[in-house]
């Protein structure tokens, strides 16, 4: 039996804690010892029901720093992160530190968690990277654009990378630790896999050696789908309260000749109870994805990369309504894939309308995403989650 800890440090989507939660079980299947460092514990009860696993509230950076308009690198994103000195960047590593000897882990498993990655280095405990791929850059990769659509050529991408790095050198150069020459050095790790599929990895074309295992099982205590007696095509939209752009997709979706079955994250049940209509229910707490997959003929979804993946192996083409940079991305290349179409920030409620009924009618999208699904069968989730669970047992041997 083995001691193994999984740290989750950036992020907020409830994919993390779904990922540690089926991951958990597995390695608590095979008789390990397992702890669990989460950023946000408030939610963790409904994951981790009668599971053995010790949860940890995980070191992260809390003030809340005014970002600017454009961020345009992964090393812009860590300035806001903790990282902007070493004043900022010392106490979170020097609390990592701490809690790794506290554990005296065998394996640790991060998810987005460069600041206990870079905590990490000279503990000789085994390290795997789980996590998605635009969190996880390629050892020895240069900073890469993400916002390549705004051409700015008098953009300097490698000013905060030298600057983000040498606040890094600073901290490691406190416990006699190598100094890194690049912020992707932070991910050198025994094993590196990827819950995504090779076709939406950012950084593919310089990844050279990594474990694609497309996406996890869901949570299977959620409840089941309740669809309404339609028919109708099935629609499940997952969609965040607050967010821009929501209201108009579900004003679309309440008056389109649709089955929908909505998951909206952060309303109240009041207002859950008030948007459902006889087809398009609605409900803030989440569903067995599996079960509603299995259904689902299209997805709506903010392009996180959990639901993404999962929609990919099910086959079904997607309206995706970014939010954020990681999204965006993923978006993009959704829409190059033909298996989704993407809302913009200038598109009116009419043009939404437009482009659901664009991706039911159409019939390519439906046809591209079939081909994905069938092309990438062999990668169930069932089957990656044993991998997962077997390369970690390797890396005990």
């Amino acid at each position: 039996m083995a001691k193994i800890l999984c740290v989750w440090e950036l992020g907020e989507d409830l994919g993390h804690l779904a990922q540690f939660s089926v991951v958990s079980k597995e390695l608590l299947s095979r008789g390990h010892e397992v702890y669990f460092a989460a950023r946000d514990l408030s939610r963790s009860d409904s994951f981790f029901p009668e599971q053995q696993v010790c949860l940890l509230q995980a070191p992260v950076w809390q003030p809340r720093l005014k970002k600017p308009m454009k961020t345009r690198t992964f090393s812009e994103i860590l300035l806001y992160q903790g990282f902007q000195s070493k004043a900022s960047l010392q106490p979170l590593v020097s609390a990592w530190r701490n809690l790794f000897t506290l554990i005296s882990p065998d394996l640790v498993i991060f998810d987005y968690a460069p600041a206990a990655l870079v905590a990490a280095i000279n503990f000789s405990f085994k390290k795997v990277i789980l996590s998605n791929s635009f969190t996880t850059l390629p050892v020895g990769s240069d900073s890469k654009d993400l916002q390549s659509w705004e051409s700015d050529p008098t953009y300097d991408l490698t000013r905060s990378e030298f600057y983000i790095t040498n606040v890094i050198n600073e901290v490691l150069a406190n416990y006699n630790t190598p100094e890194i020459g690049k912020i992707s050095d932070i991910f050198r790790s025994d094993l590196v896999m990827l819950t995504c599929f090779r076709d939406i990895d950012f950084y593919r074309s310089h990844r050279h050696q990594a474990v694609y295992i497309g996406c996890l099982p869901g949570v299977s205590q959620f409840k089941a789908p309740s669809w309404a007696a339609s028919v109708h095509p099935k629609v499940f939209a997952y969609l965040k309260y607050g967010k821009d752009k929501v209201a108009m997709v579900i004003n679309v979706l309440q008056r389109l000749p649709v089955n929908a079955l909505c998951f909206y994250a952060g309303a109240s049940r009041e207002e859950c109870i008030a948007l459902s209509r006889d087809a398009f229910r609605v409900s803030n707490e989440p569903f067995n994805i599996d079960a509603v997959l299995n259904e689902a003929g299209y997805v709506v979804t903010h392009a996180g990369m959990g639901i993404v993946n999962q929609a990919l192996y099910h086959g079904c083409p997607m309206l995706v309504v970014p939010t954020q940079l990681e999204q965006i991305n993923t978006a993009i290349l959704l829409e190059e894939m033909q298996v989704a179409l993407s809302v913009k920030s200038r598109d009116t409620e009419t043009d939404i309308e437009e482009k659901i009924i664009s991706l039911i009618q159409n019939f390519k999208y439906l046809r591209c995403a079939s081909e994905f699904s069938v092309n990438n069968e062999l990668l169930s989730p069932q089957k990656s989650l044993k991998v997962v669970g077997d390369l970690c047992e390797d890396l005990l041997q």
